[in-house]
């Protein structure tokens, strides 16, 4: 396995833990005013841990295959990235749209914001998960 496809693994994986356990707790609903305020001093702490577990993720595959980290990317590695990347980001923005056009509909800025950071996470799952899938499979 290439220390290309291990980062795409571990980013899969790390964003899958933490996100998807925030979207499975918090869900959608509406907190009071107290709750808002502990849900953002999550949001920081979900962030660091993300960055702790990536980082940490990153080093391993790194450690376990180091020629082949210092290795410049090749035109295979290169067109994986572009297309997972445009399919990634094109599910973001459309996500991100739907989410803005949410609040013509009456939903709460807190509820605006989570269908926001719903459709990132969305977007890059595709992203890790189409590099995944084409190192291992298509390409």
């Amino acid at each position: 396995m290439s220390f290309r496809e291990k980062s795409a693994w571990v980013c899969f994986i790390g964003l899958l833990g933490v996100y998807g356990t925030y979207f499975v707790q918090n869900g959608f609903q509406l907190p009071d005013t107290a709750t808002r305020a502990g849900l953002a001093y999550s949001q920081f702490w979900l962030m660091i841990s993300l960055v702790v577990i990536m980082v940490a993720g990153h080093i391993v595959a790194a450690v376990l295959s180091p020629k082949d980290a210092e290795a410049d990317c090749d035109e295979r590695d290169s067109q994986i990235i572009a297309k997972s990347g445009a399919l990634g980001g094109n599910i973001a923005m459309a996500g991100a749209l739907l989410a803005a056009a949410s609040a013509f509909k009456g939903a709460t800025g807190f509820q605006v914001a989570n269908w926001v950071l719903l459709a990132v996470f969305a977007g890059e799952l595709v992203r890790y998960g189409m590099q995944i899938a084409k190192y291992r499979y298509w390409l």
